[in-house]
């Protein structure tokens, strides 16, 4: 996919930002982050996801759909029996984004541009809320790192299941890429 295709899903979450701002400060509730940027958020991710309407073994848990390993609609982790259509894992992924962008809002404590929001929104989305809380990536960025640290940091996060994983380095590559354009 061209960087271009990807920048213009990029842009069109700048919604987003501004919902989790707005989320933070109290004047938008849960549903309105569902209306606001349901579609720009789940393109974005759903980018470098990729859609499984039956659960799978992802390293640490059950998946499904857009990489979720949370029923929300029934409030329980996903089972091996668990199979999902796409508007449901869209549902899904918008849900656990919200939570991500909550996490990004109250731990990174410098201004992020658009790009990079998104880029972290895409992170969080995959490693989770604690283990960003407490990486070294989050660090760098926090203390104004330079770019060259950040990308090693960022990068570091490429293994799954105590292996170098290629599509981890690829998701990085883009991620990275986001984050600095």
């Amino acid at each position: 996919m061209a960087l271009g295709k990807i920048g213009a899903v990029a842009a069109g979450l700048g919604i987003l930002a501004a919902i989790g701002l707005l989320i933070k400060k109290g004047t938008m509730g849960v549903t309105d982050i569902y209306r606001g940027a349901s579609t720009q958020t789940a393109n974005f991710i759903a980018l470098l996801e990729n859609f499984y309407p039956k659960a799978y073994w992802d390293f640490k848990q059950w998946s499904v759909g857009y990489g979720s390993g949370y029923n929300y609609d029934l409030k329980t982790p996903v089972t091996k029996d668990t199979v999902v259509d796409k508007a449901t894992a869209k549902r899904w992924l918008l849900a656990e984004a919200y939570r991500n962008a909550e996490t990004i809002n109250n731990y990174v404590k410098v201004p992020l541009t658009t790009n990079q929001f998104v880029a972290l929104l895409a992170f969080v989305y995959n490693v989770g809320d604690e283990a960003f809380k407490s990486s070294t990536l989050l660090k760098k960025i926090n203390s104004k790192a330079p770019k060259q640290d950040i990308i090693n940091a960022w990068s570091a996060w490429k293994m799954a299941g105590g292996q170098v994983n290629q599509g981890l380095i690829n998701r990085r590559a883009k991620e990275i890429k986001m984050f600095f354009s």
